[in-house]
């Protein structure tokens, strides 16, 4: 074992993270054990629906729109990619016509505020069309339910000005529920912005909820009938959701819940039949049921890979809720949850053979979603695919977080961990671990 303090870099951990639970001859699901690797083999695993769909399908979705989807510029907190630029510039484009086209006729011009209330439901969901049919992740998804959010209440000023401020006649039922619309969206815009949703996230969840729901009933008063089409997929979301927990409990009901070090801990449960599919990356959503079932699902990646029979997540101390799973930790052995998801997608076109050279970066309990891929892309370069490098590199503050999700030397596949394996080797993974202002630096000993 040799470390260098000065530079802050570990090189005694090198190739272990990824080789975690990696036996000789792993032990795979079923469906990942027949034949040679294939691209986009398991595209169909980012959601259940997708499931019904040809393999023909991802990859003529992945190839064409992968150069639209990768990340383009940041500006104001937002990631926009090249697609999303001209999808949303392609809207504004539309609706400054139409604004221009239509600026004495009201009805028109709330045609437009509400089509655009509308969208901006369509991309509150997990479960969305826009990511089935196009490929982008929720959270990506999220900068457009923002964006979109403004412009409602943009265009619901313009959409105004004529009964508020030209018209003679008195305002009435219909006026009014129009008001309300426009004064609620001014309020979705004003609670979630980024402090108060951060420091009162539980408050701002639940208004948002309430305030959505609101809506409708004065989309009705209004004749906003366009609103309805957005809130109708959005509760189609909700439906999705609560069926994802219902079919997960075929999968999982009861996990096993271990502390592995003094700060994380580890929830695991058998894939039986491969029930459970997701791909390398993703995350659920969890519920534990000995913390109050009145809690909020919080969101946690997938550590392991597809192929590994066993399904693992780590979780480490950080805020009341992951504190008070590691007090179940001392006490119980099994817990009981609710699983919903898998939930995410890849910015870029992973799943083919166009990328053979791979680096995957991540800090602290980050790299959980970066271990799960790179198993997996292990795992499939045993099956053929076209690998020819793998950089790992892993930043921590707290050696206890390597240690626990590394291992112990007792386990029975710690001599992998010394490279003695031929799929884990120097000329194909370079693994890295960077230690930042150093805790527990007695672990190194």
């Amino acid at each position: 074992m040799s470390s260098t303090l000065g530079s802050q870099h570990i090189d005694y951990i090198e190739k272990s993270l990824l080789a975690q639970n990696f036996p000789k001859k792993p032990l795979l699901n079923k469906n990942q054990s027949l034949g040679k690797w294939q691209s986009h083999e398991f595209s169909s695993n980012q959601f259940p629906v997708l499931r019904c769909l040809p393999r023909c399908f991802f990859i003529a979705r992945n190839t064409i729109l992968s150069p639209f989807n990768r990340p383009f510029f940041q500006f104001w907190g937002f990631n926009f990619t090249l697609g999303g630029i001209i999808l949303f510039l392609s809207f504004i484009t539309f609706a400054s016509l139409w604004i221009f086209n239509n600026w004495t006729f009201t009805g028109k011009l709330g045609l437009l505020t509400g089509s655009t209330l509308a969208l901006t439901y369509s991309f509150a969901s997990h479960s969305s069309l826009w990511g089935l049919i196009l490929g982008p992740s929720f959270d990506r998804g999220l900068i457009f339910h923002k964006l979109l959010g403004m412009l409602t209440v943009l265009f619901g000023l313009i959409h105004a000005k004529k009964p508020l401020f030209y018209s003679e006649k008195p305002l009435n039922l219909m006026k009014y529920a129009g008001l309300a619309m426009l004064l609620l969206a001014a309020f979705q815009i004003i609670n979630s912005f980024f402090p108060f949703r951060r420091k009162f996230y539980k408050v701002f969840f639940f208004l948002h909820i309430l305030t959505g729901a609101s809506f409708i009933f004065f989309a009705y008063i209004h004749g906003a009938y366009p609103v309805y089409f957005g809130f109708g997929l959005w509760v189609l979301d909700w439906i999705c959701k609560l069926g994802l927990i219902f079919y997960n409990k075929g999968s999982v009901n009861l996990v096993t819940i271990s502390k592995v070090s003094e700060s994380v801990v580890c929830l695991s449960f058998p894939n039986v039949n491969n029930r459970f599919r997701f791909l390398p990356g993703q995350f659920c959503l969890i519920k534990v049921h000995e913390l109050g079932l009145l809690e909020k699902p919080h969101p946690f990646s997938i550590s392991s890979a597809p192929e590994q029979p066993n399904v693992t997540f780590y979780i480490k101390k950080e805020a009341r809720y992951t504190k008070r799973i590691l007090e179940l930790a001392g006490k119980k052995k099994e817990i009981k949850i609710d699983l919903e998801g898998p939930y995410g997608s890849y910015s870029i076109n992973s799943e083919g053979s166009a990328h053979r050279y791979f680096v995957l970066i991540g800090g602290g309990i980050g790299a959980t979603p970066l271990t799960s891929i790179g198993r997996s892309l292990l795992f499939e370069r045993r099956r053929g695919r076209p690998v020819n490098k793998i950089l790992f590199i892993w930043c921590v503050r707290d050696l206890s977080l390597v240690k626990g999700m590394l291992g112990e030397p007792e386990d029975p596949f710690y001599n992998i961990f010394e490279g003695k394996d031929q799929l884990i080797s120097d000329s194909v993974l370079d693994f890295r671990v960077f230690l930042t202002p150093m805790k527990n630096i007695n672990l190194l000993n």
